[in-house]
């Protein structure tokens, strides 16, 4: 009886999970949309954060317009704030894309592009719609003005808009809650008379896909030969300046043996033919018979 209840126990534990999974809820979600940023398209981030009651690693799936093709990026936040990508799947779904993934963070970002954007000459219009895939606590949408672009309306009304850091002019307003399964669209329109890109008068970069490669260091296996090409010829000129300093030392002793005998056998000459005056003292050259300073005969 208790294998059964056991067996029956770990058998309903996945299905608890997956349950808990369709009731995720959505702490925080900032939607972005920044049309012409660093393409002749509209930028969509999502910025969303799980309630803390959620188990982790969840199992998420989100909608994007089939447009899109896919996501640009999708990523989660680690304990050290810095954004990992995510593995995901890609069903198609009526006018949409279901990207499925697990997250084992509770703070996701995801992007794509839209190219959904309307050109009529100056003209310009965008819809954006958040289709409800889950309950949201707090809603906040922000909209990005693209450069030189004027007469922004957007529906409904985010504002009268605040230019931030970067030049450019943003407009946010706060939804909060909003019910899973409910839509949420905004609208908007401005005009531009060019298809100059925001991204390209701005000092910030463009968004880039999360967790590029960093370049590899200097690889010391490719230097390594060098290396040892370079100590090898060291050690052969430190042996030919050796070999060179010890034949010197050599030859050193007998220069010196026989200067030694030079010195000596003149000093034995100069004793033995040098004479003296046996008056004034004075040195007598060989040969001499008279003192040269007295006039003394020599002895």
């Amino acid at each position: 009886m208790r294998a059964l209840f056991l067996f029956l126990t770990l058998a309903f534990i996945p299905l608890a999970g997956l349950s808990a999974q369709d009731n995720l809820t959505i702490e925080h979600l900032q939607i972005d949309i920044w049309p012409e940023y660093d393409r002749q398209e509209v930028l969509i981030i999502y910025r969303l954060s799980l309630a803390e009651s959620t188990p982790l690693p969840a199992k998420m799936k989100l909608r994007i317009p089939q447009a899109s093709g896919a996501p640009f990026n999708l990523a989660m936040q680690d304990t050290d704030n810095r954004l990992y990508n995510l593995d995901y799947t890609i069903n198609r779904s009526g006018d949409w894309l279901e990207v499925s993934f697990t997250t084992p963070s509770p703070t996701i970002q995801l992007e794509y592009y839209d190219p959904r954007l309307i050109k009529d000459n100056v003209q310009r219009t965008f819809e954006y719609q958040w289709p409800g895939d889950y309950a949201v606590h707090t809603l906040a949408m922000r909209v990005q003005q693209p450069v030189n672009a004027s007469r922004m309306h957007i529906q409904p009304d985010l504002g009268s808009g605040k230019t931030e850091q970067d030049g450019l002019k943003y407009y946010m307003a706060l939804f909060g809650s909003i019910e899973k399964g409910k839509p949420l669209t905004i609208q908007l329109s401005y005009q531009k008379p060019d298809n100059t890109l925001s991204s390209n008068l701005q000092p910030v970069q463009p968004i880039q896909p999360i967790n590029q490669p960093i370049p590899n260091p200097i690889n010391t296996n490719s230097l390594l030969p060098w290396l040892m090409a370079v100590i090898g010829l060291v050690l052969i000129l430190s042996s030919f300046l050796w070999y060179f300093r010890t034949e010197k030392t050599k030859l050193h002793p007998k220069r010196q043996q026989n200067d030694a005998l030079l010195e000596k056998k003149a000093s034995q000459t100069s004793s033995t033919t040098a004479s003296f005056c046996h008056l004034c003292g004075k040195r007598a050259l060989p040969g001499d018979l008279f003192c040269r300073s007295c006039g003394a005969r020599l002895r």
